[in-house]
């Protein structure tokens, strides 16, 4: 249907009498107004999808620095076990070399150099 076809029905809608331009006015107004409410409605989406951006970032900069914090913890943890664990050796060294000195020292073993 061609928009003068539908002349008509909006003249009685609207109550008035419409010719061919006031038509094509109230189109393009009603055009426009459309327009300006999808401009805003991408407007607030923006802002939505701005949100949670931020808030994307925010939580991937809290799990970068909770994973940073459990790399320490545990690279301390194992430095610590490590360290426990040469003191240990070298205790077993240092009893190994007083009891070689010790069999070297006796009258069976004095022959070794």
């Amino acid at each position: 249907m061609r928009p003068m076809e539908s002349l008509p029905l909006f003249n009685w809608c609207l109550g008035g009498v419409l010719n061919e331009s006031s038509f094509k006015l109230k189109a393009d107004l009603a055009l426009e107004d459309r327009v300006v409410t999808l401009e805003e409605s991408m407007g607030d989406v923006k802002e939505r999808i701005d949100d949670v951006d931020d808030r994307l970032i925010d939580g991937l900069q809290t799990m970068k620095e909770q994973l940073r914090e459990y790399v320490w913890d545990t690279i301390g943890s194992s430095e610590n076990k490590l360290a426990e664990k040469n003191d240990a050796l070298e205790a077993m060294v240092t009893a190994l070399k007083e009891e070689i000195s010790e069999l070297k020292g006796s009258s069976r073993f004095s022959r070794l150099p």
